[in-house]
């Protein structure tokens, strides 16, 4: 059943993707436009964003975890730092976000004709997809929803694909090869290894990681939180936002 949610969701990803690539060439517009590549005088201010405020969202799910010893640090071992891990991660980032909200997010816009309503089912769908991860549960697929809504909010307000990019990469990253937390039901060496002291599962994530738990929620929703921050202060209030991508 769960498989099956997973296989589902990723058929409507490739449908509203090759939707999209039939819209843009239909309209005849240029793709590299249409999902965000372009690269702008500030991306590498997205980029920079995005990162930090993952950081802040993982740090503080450790924080609060280890602040109410729900777990606790067992080792630190700067050597266990994983450049192929960091690799792997990276490269998901890309590709998820590509996929996701560079094209599939389009095509549900160009059928839905409404962005909200596009955000909704494109996360829903997001969050499907994991549903075939190891130790998912019906929290993590709600959470992991949400997190659909968190980069598709990067996406569309930034206008560009490196910030939810940059979101989803230091996410994962400092969630797993730093703190030690399994990343949606995988695990990695960390470089900070831990134990869990608590049974709450509901409330951490247990072995799917914080994703899947409640804690994990309330960060998530400190990233949108976050994001609409960095974009209306720091961006749309700058003189030059209007040509961010074409100056």
């Amino acid at each position: 059943m769960v498989e099956g949610i997973s296989i589902v969701s990723n058929i409507l990803i490739v449908i509203f993707i090759i939707i999209s690539i039939f819209s843009w060439r239909k309209r005849g517009v240029k793709p590299k436009n249409e999902i965000g590549i372009a690269w702008g005088k500030y991306s590498w201010v997205d980029i920079v964003s995005g990162i930090i405020i993952g950081f802040i969202a993982m740090f503080g799910i450790f924080f609060v975890e280890s602040r109410f010893s729900l777990i606790s640090i067992t080792d630190i071992n700067i050597g266990r730092l994983s450049a192929v891990a960091a690799v792997q991660i990276f490269a998901m980032a890309i590709l998820e976000e590509f996929a996701c909200r560079g094209l599939m997010l389009n095509g549900l816009m160009e059928v839905t004709k409404n962005k909200y309503i596009a955000v909704l089912v494109s996360a829903v769908i997001f969050g499907m997809a994991h549903a075939g991860n190891p130790h998912a549960t019906a929290i993590s697929i709600i959470s992991n929803s949400l997190g659909g809504v968190m980069y598709a909010v990067a996406y569309l307000e930034s206008k560009s694909l490196y910030l939810p990019i940059a979101l989803h990469f230091s996410w994962n990253f400092f969630q797993g090869p730093i703190f030690g937390f399994p990343v949606s039901g995988l695990d990695f060496s960390g470089v900070i290894s831990q134990s869990i002291t608590s049974n709450n599962d509901t409330l951490m994530g247990g072995m799917y990681g914080p994703e899947g738990g409640i804690i994990g929620i309330g960060f998530r929703i400190l990233v949108i939180v976050l994001t609409f921050a960095y974009i209306y202060l720091a961006v749309r209030k700058s003189k030059e936002h209007n040509c961010k991508y074409n100056c």
